[in-house]
């Protein structure tokens, strides 16, 4: 099927989809195509289990520093710094995931409470259906009010026109014309004679012809892209890491110095290694996961007392790091 239908006349795009203005699909042709291209629904990207937000938390070089400490101070056997290290530890991890864990199951709370419905024609008859079973070729009748649940082509309206600042930014109603037509590549914002998926209509009625659903909506599109994974670190993530380099290297020289140092004031050799050893270990800021984790999780409950709700704790550092934001 055609991509730019916007390119095409209302009657063209009609006759590509082997629909019916006033009857719609066929029962049988929907069941046809609903196997072929699946339910009209944004697919979410992939669960994170608990163990995976929990190796989160755990896969960090300062906590693998730490880990490193506490074995070191336990074949010491100083148990009082072994304790004291791993309580430090558990606190940051088990705080951090905790707290992403909560806000996660209030981000698929939300997602099940979304019912949307939407009016179709089908077998010459005005239906209510879900907005997941929509499939190609169905014919929507969109009116005020309505959330837009499909890309499609307008075939008729009437003072029609639809809010679609959600894809494109525009904050005004975009008037919205069957009889409009273009020859050349328009971006979507200037595309009068179609509309989106995760739009709504602002006045007016109209009658379309779907022409893509699910993940080959253009919101579907840029969900897609959304949930492509990346490996970017937040400021606060580089910097740490920064520090925990330094403190390592600055822990190893500290002991080789202090090591030399005492071999050349005749020191027994097993004493001096067992100091360096221990102002190694004594160099390791233990509460600096703690402190961390705290200061990101009470961030993340004075966002949500707002109401804005944060899956992760590092995208609260990113948002408070943001010192441009654009808008119209």
């Amino acid at each position: 099927m055609k991509e730019e239908y916007y390119k095409v006349t209302a009657e063209e795009t009609i006759k590509q989809f082997e629909t019916d203005r006033n009857e719609g699909l066929s029962t049988q042709t929907v069941d046809e195509r609903f196997a072929e291209t699946g339910p009209n629904e944004i697919q979410q990207g992939e669960k994170v289990s608990p163990w995976k937000l929990l190796w989160n938390n755990i896969n960090d070089i300062i906590v693998y520093l730490l880990l490193a400490a506490a074995v070191i101070s336990f074949l010491m056997d100083d148990l009082a710094e072994t304790v004291a290290i791993l309580l430090a530890l558990l606190l940051a991890v088990l705080t951090g995931f905790f707290t992403e864990l909560k806000a996660q199951k209030s981000v698929e709370s939300l997602q099940s409470m979304i019912y949307t419905t939407t009016t179709v024609i089908r077998d010459g008859k005005i239906q209510t259906i879900e907005a997941t079973k929509v499939v190609p070729g169905d014919i929507l009748l969109l009116r005020e009010g309505d959330a837009v649940a499909a890309d499609g082509r307008i075939i008729s309206s009437n003072n029609f026109a639809c809010i679609e600042s959600a894809l494109t930014g525009e904050s005004e109603a975009v008037e919205k014309s069957e009889d409009e037509t273009y020859e050349e590549e328009i971006p979507l914002g200037d595309q009068k004679n179609m509309v989106f998926a995760g739009t709504a209509v602002t006045r007016g009625y109209a009658y379309i012809v779907v022409t893509e659903t699910g993940m080959q909506t253009e919101v579907g599109k840029i969900s897609g892209m959304l949930d492509e994974e990346s490996d970017d670190k937040t400021p606060l993530d580089v910097e740490l890491d920064k520090l925990s380099k330094a403190i390592i290297l600055a822990a190893f020289i500290a002991g080789i110095a202090v090591f030399v140092a005492g071999l050349l004031t005749d020191k027994p050799f097993v004493e001096m290694i067992h100091i360096s050893i221990i102002l190694a270990v004594a160099a390791i800021p233990e509460a600096m996961p703690a402190v961390e984790t705290i200061t990101l999780s009470k961030g993340m409950r004075t966002m949500s007392e707002r109401k804005a709700l944060v899956k992760t704790l590092p995208a609260v550092e990113t948002l408070g790091a943001t010192s441009v934001i654009a808008s119209e």
